[in-house]
């Protein structure tokens, strides 16, 4: 069990992971209206794997980014990625953000009708609202597009991602996670090198040096953060990425939230920050002997 000093400073070091790895979309949003995706990812992930090099110790990291967690890891992020990644390519940040975030929503859907948890009623009215949210942000101006469709996936991509982080051994460096899973997306992203890939300008290389920096800031932050602290502690920062995607897309893109986006994510950051403190409750309940209604 996490302490509280553990849960702060998770707490802190995920708030600071979410706002790079936002500011790393932003740049990569308008990388992306020249550069394909899989180019920014390939050329992205050299830098960071380049950065990971200078601070890793070869024998400890290296070598335990070939554990099965570690590699199961990198794929379902891999894969949750290419989706999110596209969704921010073809949407307003802010709304992809949102989207994301149904994440809490799905794996509470999962746990009950995969995994047979025992869900009350109060996190499925909580459930219900999360998507009467997502429908409200999928089409903010009245109008739906495929395009939702991305980043819904990739939160649904999120949660398998997260729930494997927690499977890794303590003993395996932090650096080995970000290493393994920075090299598969990387990989991923040469694939598509055969399809022609332009000649970035020099500020689109300053761009791709900015994403590094901010990528491996936020994963090497994002990593210490779950395994440090207590999920249900840490999990809901992440929601402050909703309030910096949507100055970043004012700033560079005009974005204005409408009416209609701003109720869709205050219902899906509400609900979801009410089920990790239901779960969180329902977990010390569990651990003080006490039975707590669902």
């Amino acid at each position: 069990m996490s302490t509280p000093r553990a849960n702060f400073e998770g707490a802190v070091v995920m708030a600071g992971a979410m706002t790079a790895f936002t500011l790393n979309d932003t740049i990569v949003k308008l990388l992306a209206e020249r550069l394909p995706i899989g180019e920014i990812m390939a050329l992205r992930g050299l830098l960071v794997l380049a950065l990971f090099a200078l601070l890793a110790r070869p024998r400890a990291a290296w070598w335990a980014c070939l554990s099965p967690p570690v590699l199961a890891r990198a794929l379902s992020e891999t894969i949750t990625s290419w989706f999110f990644l596209a969704g921010i390519a073809a949407l307003p940040l802010a709304d992809a953000m949102v989207l994301f975030f149904s994440a809490p929503i799905l794996l509470t859907v999962a746990a009950a009708l995969v995994l047979g948890e025992p869900v009350g009623w109060r996190r499925w009215t909580a459930v219900f609202v999360g998507f009467a949210g997502v429908a409200l942000a999928a089409a903010p101006q009245g109008t739906w597009s495929p395009a939702v469709l991305l980043p819904l996936a990739a939160a649904a991509t999120s949660v398998v991602r997260d729930l494997v982080t927690r499977r890794i051994p303590a003993g395996v460096p932090t650096a080995a996670v970000s290493i393994a899973t920075t090299g598969m997306v990387a990989g991923s992203g040469f694939l598509t090198s055969p399809a022609g890939w332009p000649m970035p300008s020099t500020a689109e290389l300053a761009g791709l040096v900015g994403c590094a920096f901010l990528y491996a800031l936020g994963m090497q932050g994002f990593v210490r953060a779950v395994r440090m602290a207590e999920l249900s502690v840490v999990a809901p920062v992440r929601y402050v990425s909703v309030p910096v995607s949507m100055l970043t897309g004012y700033l560079l893109w005009h974005h204005v939230p409408s009416a209609a986006m701003i109720l869709g994510a205050v219902l899906v950051v509400g609900s979801g920050l009410f089920i990790f403190w239901r779960a969180h409750r329902l977990a010390r309940a569990e651990r003080s002997g006490l039975r707590a209604p669902r």
